[in-house]
């Protein structure tokens, strides 16, 4: 009967080892997840920012030659004329062409360099020359400002043929400048068309992870001009309609910083983290969407590695009961008295 009752008593102390055990597995896995998931949310935004502020670097540099390409047509002699005529001539057209091509050329990611005269209703461009419509015209003033020397940058779709745009299957980031050389009237425009991979290189450094990210571009004038998304384990980025996306920049937080980041609850209640960075020059701000699912897709690992220490942990227990009893049964076949020795293990110090 004291044999049982030591044995009973024995096997608790065990049992209490066991659950001290698996409560401090528990406890450290937890702690362990805090630290990890405070590292991977600081470590992705310190690396998103600082890839935001590059893409604005590159933003500035691309937007001051765009600028220098708007004074080279207003200098040149040739476009200047173009510009400034009240009539319709091909003559001084052609010329002006001629020099845009120039231009043109001499940028390797520009795709077209054109002018629109507003008292003939001219465009003109390296590629070639039409009068527009009353919806192109629309299009181009309606996102500038009425003051003089305003700019704005558009993503706009553009065809194959330039001069008809049909077949609208190409992205072209067009840098659009307000310039007034006659006395009166409306201002006229100087348009510079960039390939979208220029950004498209530039934006996919920030594509760290699989799943839903988003990044958006804004203009000078706090307006959405490019809704750039990745989902799955796509590595790059496609063009999106600003509507359909579960962003609102509307609901952002005022920027009081250059660069920084903040929590953001997109329209499907998904928790994302959203990091900024502003150009100076060319006055665009750059949001970086990242759901925090995405930032904490390593701890289901730590989970499996939690799961497989309680069994661990349980196999142990029953070792040490095991090797208990072998113990005693080892003792108790040298000849020792077994509830003597139990009775001086168990008893308390």
């Amino acid at each position: 009967m004291f044999k049982k009752v030591k044995t009973r008593l024995f096997n608790r102390y065990l049992f209490s080892i066991f659950c001290v055990v698996a409560i401090a597995v528990i406890l450290v896995t937890l702690l362990i997840f805090t630290i990890y998931a405070n590292l991977q949310v600081s470590s992705a935004r310190t690396y998103s920012v600082h890839q935001l502020e590059q893409v604005c670097q590159m933003t500035d540099m691309l937007y001051s030659q765009m600028h220098s390409v708007n004074n080279q047509i207003l200098q040149n002699s040739n476009t200047n004329r173009c510009l400034s005529s009240n009539t319709f001539n091909r003559l001084i057209e052609a010329d002006a062409g001629i020099k845009l091509r120039e231009i043109q050329t001499a940028q390797s990611y520009t795709r077209y360099v054109s002018l629109y005269n507003s008292a003939s209703n001219r465009f003109v461009s390296s590629s070639t020359a039409d009068f527009l419509t009353d919806d192109d015209i629309a299009y181009y003033y309606r996102r500038l400002p009425d003051n003089p020397g305003a700019d704005t940058c558009l993503l706009r779709m553009i065809g194959a043929n330039y001069a008809t745009q049909q077949l609208k299957t190409r992205y072209v980031y067009s840098f659009v400048f307000r310039v007034q050389l006659r006395k009166g009237g409306s201002p006229d425009l100087i348009i510079v068309d960039v390939d979208e991979d220029y950004f498209n290189d530039s934006i996919s450094s920030l594509r760290t992870s699989n799943g839903f990210q988003q990044v958006l571009l804004l203009n000078r004038y706090g307006e959405v001009f490019s809704t750039n998304i990745a989902e799955g384990d796509s590595q790059t980025f496609t063009h999106a309609k600003y509507d359909n996306t579960i962003v609102s920049v509307e609901d952002f937080p005022e920027l009081t910083d250059d660069s920084g980041s903040f929590s953001y609850t997109c329209a499907d209640h998904t928790e994302a983290l959203v990091t900024y960075a502003k150009a100076s020059s060319s006055g665009f701000t750059i949001f970086n969407i990242v759901p925090y699912s995405n930032i904490f897709s390593g701890l289901p690992q730590l989970a499996i590695i939690t799961l497989n220490l309680l069994p661990a942990d349980l196999i142990l227990f029953h070792l040490s009961k095991f090797g208990g009893q072998v113990l005693v049964m080892f003792v108790a076949g040298l000849g020792v008295d077994v509830q003597r020795v139990q009775c001086i293990v168990l008893r308390p110090a």
